[in-house]
């Protein structure tokens, strides 16, 4: 009676685990890019709405990690930006002070620093 050889099953068993590897590792990059990319569209309409003529037309928004404690945005495209801010999973937290005042300078809405 012949003995199977283990030997040739090997190259069957190391090809199914390479496979299992590669779903593994896919899943695991798909994840981590899928997170990064979410955020710079996010921040990116954060930036797209930033714009103003005048004072009255910039809102300051409750910001969250990692777009800042406060976001300033066109009053036009408040509830949008707020809606994306509120749905975004942050896994980080700030503690923020008191919200400081705004102005549009340059067609952009900004803080005043003082």
């Amino acid at each position: 009676m012949k003995k199977k050889s283990t030997f040739k099953n090997m190259p069957k068993k190391i090809f199914f685990l390479l496979i299992i590897i590669i779903v593994i590792l896919g899943f695991v990059l798909f994840f981590y890019f899928d997170r990064d990319t979410e955020q710079q569209i996010i921040q990116e309409q954060i930036n797209q709405a930033n714009y103003c003529q005048q004072t009255s037309d910039c809102v300051q928004l409750t910001g969250q990690c990692p777009f800042g404690c406060y976001i300033y945005v066109n009053i036009d495209e408040a509830a949008r930006i707020q809606k994306l801010i509120d749905d975004y999973e942050s896994d980080c937290i700030y503690g923020c002070i008191e919200p400081p005042e705004f102005e549009c300078r340059d067609n952009k809405c900004t803080e005043i620093l003082e």
